[in-house]
């Protein structure tokens, strides 16, 4: 039955979708929670979801591999060695804990994240997850409609995972540009793990020399407009390969590159 595995099955989708917004309720989280004490284990990581600033569903998200398992059975099967990874969309630290997990003692991980409710939770999941690695998580948002030096607003929909660009009662965060993270962290070649939610279309307008070093990369498109030009999920995936990568592996929307 294989084709219950493919990603473009609508039908099939469609049920997924449903199911999964049972089982990641805020009642079947709040159970999960109660069950693990809020650090719910998932693929042999510890992640710890004690924090307000979650939605209340996500411990089961996670619980029953739904939240980010894309990513995860990706990098499960593809993740490189490399002397940093670089993660732009932190979240809670789930992906950034899998992938430095991988990496060798001594090697680095940089997260970036624009809520700054998540930023002492990533770091303290990465850090627990990969103990041999230097790992830090900057506040900050990848946005290139914005000069350096600004900062950008969200405005909070009911969920951590549901923030958008726009005023409003939610949060705010400084203008972060990779090319410039990268200078200034000193990093040479580097996994990049990226899910910014269409930001991705102004790195690769804008920055795309910061991908210069890019061994590998991890990345979610999200269909999008920047610079008053849409961009599909397609474009933007033709636009990396067209940089010089090439695709290892996809799921649904989320691809693996690698030089």
């Amino acid at each position: 039955m294989s084709f219950l595995r493919n990603p473009d099955n609508r039908r099939v989708m469609a049920a997924k979708a449903w199911v999964a917004e049972a089982l990641c309720s805020p009642a079947m989280g709040r159970a999960v929670t109660r069950a693990t004490g809020g650090v719910v284990r998932v693929k042999g990581l510890r992640i710890d979801t004690r924090s307000a600033a979650l939605d209340p569903g996500v411990p089961a998200a996670l619980l029953f591999r739904i939240y980010e398992g894309a990513e995860l059975r990706l990098l499960e099967a593809h993740v490189e060695p490399s002397a940093c990874v670089v993660e732009l969309g932190t979240s809670l630290g789930v992906v950034g804990s899998a992938a430095a997990r991988a990496l060798e003692p001594g090697a680095r991980y940089v997260g970036v994240e624009a809520n700054p409710a998540l930023v002492g939770l990533a770091l303290r999941n990465v850090r627990a997850n990969a103990p041999q690695v230097a790992a830090d998580v900057l506040h900050g948002a990848i946005d290139y409609s914005r000069a350096a030096g600004d900062t950008t607003a969200f405005r909070s929909e009911g969920s951590h995972l549901a923030s958008a660009l726009g005023e409003g009662p939610g949060f705010v965060a400084p203008v972060v540009r990779l090319g410039d993270l990268l200078r200034e962290q000193g990093v040479g070649d580097y996994t990049l793990l990226m899910d910014i939610e269409g930001a991705e279309a102004g790195l690769l307008e804008r920055d795309s020399a910061a991908l210069e070093w890019c061994r590998q990369m991890i990345v979610e498109f999200h269909d999008t407009t920047f610079a008053g030009r849409a961009w599909s999920r397609a474009e933007l995936a033709a636009r990396v390969d067209d940089l010089g990568f090439r695709r290892v592996a996809e799921y649904g929307s989320v691809v693996v590159y690698a030089r």
